[in-house]
């Protein structure tokens, strides 16, 4: 998200894609709930990566990682199994 507000996207094509993606959500608030509850599991990755990095990677942090890793693929599968082609062409 950082990345997103410090390089926001400035391809037309780019930002009506995302527009798309985001309208697929609003149209279906179900698979959006689902998405949801499963990102707010997931920790900062970013954060528990340079604690890995320069050593200073505590036990909880590599059980949060797991977790959040965990989360990322059933995000992808909720999508996956949508049946939504809109959202899947994101994923894959």
């Amino acid at each position: 998200m950082k990345e997103q507000i410090i390089k926001p996207l400035q391809n037309i094509n780019e930002i009506n894609k995302r527009y798309e993606f985001i309208d697929e959500f609003v149209k279906n608030p179900i698979l959006l709930e689902k998405v949801q509850l499963k990102l707010k599991t997931i920790n900062d990755i970013d954060a528990i990566l340079n604690r890995l990095a320069i050593n200073r990677c505590l036990p909880r942090d590599l059980i949060n990682l797991k977790k959040s890793l965990i989360s990322v693929v059933e995000i992808y599968e909720i999508i996956n199994e949508s049946q939504n082609e809109v959202l899947k062409s994101f994923i894959n």
